[in-house]
């Protein structure tokens, strides 16, 4: 009573909280809490900081309700409530009162031998408290301190306090005396300008004050010669004092290390060697020491760490900093550690207060109980008195509690609901049309018809003392699947619920943070519209049933009297037909017998001649044609034969390679005069047999084509290939094979040089249909009916519509049809069906079209590597062409002009050019690539015969990435070659990671591949559209497909399909992050028309389902 005479002058009550400490009330200085367990008193009045203060200092009366809540009635300041944890917390703050702290950015506490509280604040200077009488007395400039950005205290005997400030050096503070000493440390025996000491240690056994200075490692103070030691004396005293330059805090641990927190850095000396913990291990066990804040050795001689990104504890086995890993707290930005009497942890974060027990592995966050002040903690601000209190600093005062209180008080705060909106109105009971008969917080049952089905339901939480820290979570049962987290949200809507039963359910935390078991809940029952009630269904069917009755009734009434009408008509012509009837059928009989045998002789004999002259006609035609298709390459062959002859006599060798090429074409047209020969004539006497199966029509194509891509490459003629195809083809594989080849090596035939050939295959509704176009010359209308006709067409050339009788007959075999459209100058088209067979395996997706483009040759797959050579000089190109044909599909371009426009259409991957070039040369065609986003990509090695460097210098600034010179190493440039591919390989690998293992990955603002860019923004704009696909994007972007799939694979290291399926889940997995969203939404917003589809793509990309990403 004697700390406060004129509070305790005018008691007026008093009342016992649920912890057992009384409240005691006054008309003179507000209230005060009585802990009989520590026997200490707490007040709290109107200058009291935070939550903590009372309306006025008057006070009449306290009541505690059934939550345990304070409550105070003053005279003429309304009413307060306080949380019982009131009772077991203070808070002190900086405030305009003359008993305040002067600093609100608290720093460091010690106790002296009085159990006096001193306090240091950045900007305040030091502050003593004194629990006694509750009162503050605050020192600073006016008693000489340096400096009141107080950083940290240490005491060193019962007269004096070490001081550290910034920019003041250290301080000695006279406790009698009242007055400030400043001492300036030196470094190499000169005084430094930058008096910045960041923390203390006293080591009483040497009497010596250790400063942790920022900039100039550790200085040491000696408190009898008061002193600092000069460099010779610092380094015998501590060896390692230059190694932790800009300190801020040192442990002495039970094993004679010391540890240090050097800038962001965390180090440790044992007396020899100095530790820096900077890098972690190469399987993430061992975390790093950046950014540590504090270091605590506990009893047990565990050490902790405070880091930025958490708690770590050292492991001195494995000398490793491991985390403390707990999933459902946020201990980043840890600041402060401190250690109880019961071995319990205390970690102040930048925004929380949590209390860790190391021998349950149990975490508790403290700053989320009801009534805790909110605080933003310091760094290294955490105390314990001898009495068992905890000192907390921060940046706006400091909170005490106490070691021994439990902090634990399970209050279940009460939901009431407030208010319903039905389509936006807000209803008021017994008010037209509003479904409400008495307040909304009474009803229990809430009945809507259809069109009402659109409502917003609000609700209060009663948390009386920190309502921001009640979170909530609802459900509608019948509608919703999980809890919805509303966090401090009040207000719930749902538009247009079905028809149906419902439950609205909420559920709050407690005052300790848990979600209570307890659920406040209202049932609602949504009508349904009159016709799809029960009654209307039964109605209804009953009505129907008596119509069709009806129906029926009629109907057969009708019929039963028409029958009997009919049958008596029937009866009398019966009757009277039948005897002439059966007076001419005998007649008739007769002379048909003999009409039928006379007519089946006659037919036969017939067939028979027509026969015969087909086989004579075509035998004469047959010869006459080979013997004239034969002769031209007869006579080369026996021409170059000669000429071989006397050159090999002459001895020139060097010019026998044009005539053995000769040679070989003339061969080759011999032998595929020979295959159509023979092809025919089995296929006229039926000694190819007929054995249908599965045949898949892609593998089946690829095969022919591999066959014709030489002719297509020599004629330039560029090939498409669309194939849609999901069944297999029910047909005789080497027939089939017999048909495509025909058709195409036809086509081939008749379509001139830079010509165009396109093959179409998909599925029709009763088998599979093939369709040929070209750009050749065509054919007029009587050709094609000759063709279509059941004769043999042969004209005077062997191979003018010969194969196209073999293609007819193999078709008729396959149960096929043929029919072919042609207009003369503008190309022809064929059109086959064949039977369909079994399905080819289900996809997953919708199969897209399948193209493949082939500018001077044919290419089979878009993922072949190409590479492209531009010279005039023909022997050279042919000579690269042999020696890189192994590794690439080589294509060559003998101007820079031809070779600009190949590159564009084929997308290689790198390019050999030549400089010297006609139309076009080398450097400036490189300099054209390279400015064009489409393949400024790509690799391109330039080679000329001048060695001058200002050429080679010239080529490098035109875009070139190699250079080499004639006459060159072929093992020399295929090492150029190679070692560029690997190196972009290695690039595209890097990206590749990047896109696949990132979950948020997104180009960098440095990337300038401006068609890659234009991808990426076109699949985002388009990224809801389930329809989008690999050709609307090519479409949109002016590629074509091939293009667009040799650019993505070349520079991101996937293909279209695989990108824009990136995209759309990195967008999904941002929409989930946020838990706005339902799963189905999110699937249909980015573009996936199956939300199980989504989900099994989520989980192929990232581990994980969406649902379990969303509760994780």
């Amino acid at each position: 009573c004697n700390q406060n005479k004129s509070f305790f002058s005018a008691l007026s009550s008093i009342c016992e909280d649920v912890y057992g400490n009384m409240w005691i009330s006054s008309h003179m200085g507000g209230i005060a809490v009585y802990d009989k367990k520590l026997e200490y008193m707490r007040f709290f009045s109107e200058e009291s900081p935070g939550n903590q203060n009372v309306a006025a200092n008057s006070i009449k009366t306290i009541y505690r309700d059934s939550h345990d809540n304070m409550w105070l009635a003053s005279h003429g300041g309304g009413v307060s409530v306080l949380s019982p944890l009131a009772g077991q917390v203070s808070y002190f703050a900086k405030s305009p009162y003359p008993n305040s702290l002067q600093g609100n950015i608290v720093s460091s506490f010690f106790e002296d031998a009085q159990k006096n509280i001193w306090i240091g604040s950045d900007g305040g200077g030091l502050s003593k408290y004194n629990p006694k009488t509750q009162s503050f007395d605050n020192f600073n400039f006016q008693h000489g301190l340096s400096s009141q950005a107080v950083l940290d205290i240490a005491p060193f005997d019962e007269e004096n306090i070490a001081v550290a400030t910034w920019n003041g050096g250290l301080n000695v503070f006279n406790v009698k005396q009242k007055r400030f000493t400043p001492l300036e440390f030196s470094v190499h025996g000169t005084r430094v300008s930058s008096q910045n000491i960041y923390g203390l240690h006293f080591d009483s056994t040497t009497h010596q004050i250790w400063c942790s200075t920022f900039g100039y490692g550790v200085q040491i103070f000696d408190v009898k010669s008061k002193q600092f030691l000069d460099t010779t004396q610092l380094r015998l005293t501590y060896p390692a004092w230059d190694k932790s330059m800009f300190c801020s805090k040192l442990l002495f641990d039970a094993s004679s290390n010391v540890w240090f927190i050097d800038g962001v850095h965390l180090g440790r000396f044992d007396g020899d060697s100095t530790y820096f913990y900077n890098v972690a291990d190469s399987l993430n066990k061992c975390k790093n020491g950046y950014f540590t804040s504090d270091i605590l050795e506990s009893s047990t001689n565990q050490i902790y760490v405070a880091k930025y990104d958490g708690v770590c504890v050292y492991n001195r086995k494995t000398d490793c900093l491991e985390y403390l890993d707990f999933t459902h707290v946020d201990l980043t930005n840890a600041k402060a550690l401190l250690e109880d009497a019961h071995g319990t942890i205390w970690i102040s974060t930048a925004k929380s207060l949590f209390a860790f027990s190391p021998n349950e592995k149990t975490i508790k966050d403290i700053s989320r109980i009801w009534g805790m002040p909110q605080l933003q903690y310091n760094t290294k601000a955490a105390f314990r008195s001898s009495t068992g209190h905890l000192f907390f600093g921060g940046l706006n005062g400091y909170v005490v509690l106490h070691e021994d209180s439990s902090y634990n008080h399970n209050i279940h705060p009460s939901v009431y609901f407030t208010k319903l909106f039905v389509n936006n109105v807000q209803q008021i009971p017994r008010q037209q049309n509003s479904v409400l008969t008495k307040d909304f917080s009474l009803e229990t049952e809430l009945t809507l018809q259809h069109n009402q089905s659109s409502f917003c339901i609000e609700f209060a939480v009663l948390n009386f003392v920190d309502n921001q820290k009640t979170n909530v979570k609802y459900k509608l049962e019948g509608f919703d699947t999980d809890w919805v987290f509303g966090e401090n949200s009040r207000k719930v809507t749902y538009t247009n619920i079905p028809h149906g039963k419902y439950v609205f359910k909420v559920i709050t935390t407690t005052s300790d943070n848990e979600w209570s078991e307890q659920e406040s809940f209202i049932k609602i029952t949504v009508l349904p519209p009159w016709w799809k009630t029960l009654w209307f269904k039964i109605v209804y069917i009953i009505l129907l049933v008596l119509l069709i009755a009806t129906l029926i009734i009629v109907r057969d009434r009708n019929i039963r009297k028409k029958n009997k009408q009919l049958e008596r008509l029937v009866n009398e012509k019966t009757s009277q037909l039948k005897l002439v009837n059966d007076t001419l059928q005998e007649q008739n009989d007769t002379i048909q017998n003999h009409y039928e045998s006379l007519r089946e002789q006659q037919l036969v004999i017939e067939i028979k001649n027509e026969q015969l002259q087909e086989v004579l006609n075509t035998k004469n035609k047959l010869i006459t044609v080979i013997a004239h298709d034969f002769k031209n390459p007869l006579s080369t062959l026996l021409g170059f034969v000669k000429l071989l002859q006397e050159k090999i006599k002459k001895n020139k060798y060097d010019d026998l390679l044009p005539n053995i090429t000769s040679l070989k074409k003339s061969t080759e047209a011999i032998y595929s005069q020979m295959v159509e020969v023979l092809e025919w004539s089995l296929s006229k006497d039926d000694a190819v047999q007929y054995h249908p199966e599965e045949v898949n029509m892609e593998e089946l194509t690829a095969t022919v084509l591999s066959l014709v891509s030489e002719s297509l490459r020599q004629k330039n003629i560029h090939f498409t290939l669309e194939n849609t195809v999901e069944s297999y083809a029910f047909v005789d594989s080497r027939m089939m094979s017999a048909i495509l080849r025909n058709l195409i090596i036809n086509s081939i035939k008749f379509t001139p040089r830079n010509g165009s050939i396109v093959l179409k295959m998909f599925d029709v509704k009763d088998g599979i249909e093939i369709q040929l176009h070209d750009s050749g010359i065509g054919m007029d209308k009587e050709l094609i009916q000759k063709l279509l006709s059941e004769n043999i067409v042969l004209s005077g050339h062997f191979q003018s519509g010969f194969g196209l009788q073999i293609c007819k007959m193999f078709i008729a075999r396959n149960k096929g049809t043929l029919s072919i459209e042609s207009e003369v100058g503008k190309g022809s088209s064929f059109f086959v069906t064949v039977p369909k067979g079994k399905p080819l395996q289900q996809l997953t997706e919708k199969k897209e079209i399948i193209k493949k483009d082939t500018i001077s040759d044919f290419v089979p797959e878009d993922t072949q590597q190409c590479m492209l050579i531009v010279d005039d000089n023909v022997e050279i190109t042919d000579y690269l062409q042999e020696v890189f044909a192994d590794s690439f599909m080589v294509f060559v371009a003998h101007t820079g002009k031809d070779g600009l426009e190949k590159a564009l259409q084929i997308i290689p991957e790198i390019i050999i050019s030549d400089i010297r070039m006609p139309e076009m040369d080398g450097k400036d065609m490189c300099k054209q690539l390279k400015s064009n986003h489409l393949t400024r990509h790509i690799p391109v090695i330039l080679v000329s015969a001048k060695t001058r460097p200002e050429e080679q210098i010239e080529g490098f600034e035109h875009g070139a990435d190699d250079y080499i010179t004639k006459p060159f190493n072929i093992e020399v440039l295929k090492q150029k070659v190679f070692a560029l591919m690997k190196h972009r390989e290695q690039l595209l690998l890097h990206l590749k990671e990047k896109l696949e293992t990132e979950d948020d990955f997104v180009l960098p603002d440095s990337f300038d591949d401006k068609i890659i860019k234009d991808i990426t923004e076109c699949v985002y704009r388009n990224i809801n559209n389930f329809d989008f696909k690999v050709d609307m994007l090519a479409k949109e972007v002016g590629l074509s497909r091939s293009q667009l799939y040799r650019k993505t694979s070349s520079v991101i290291g996937q293909s279209p399909n695989e990108y824009i399926k990136t995209i759309r889940l990195q967008r999904a997995l941002e929409m989930l992050k946020t838990k706005r969203y339902r799963i189905a939404e999110i699937a249909y917003e980015v573009g996936f028309a199956d939300p199980g589809y989504f989900s099994t793509c989520f989980f192929e990309r990232y581990g994980v389902k969406p649902s379990d990403y969303i509760r994780k």
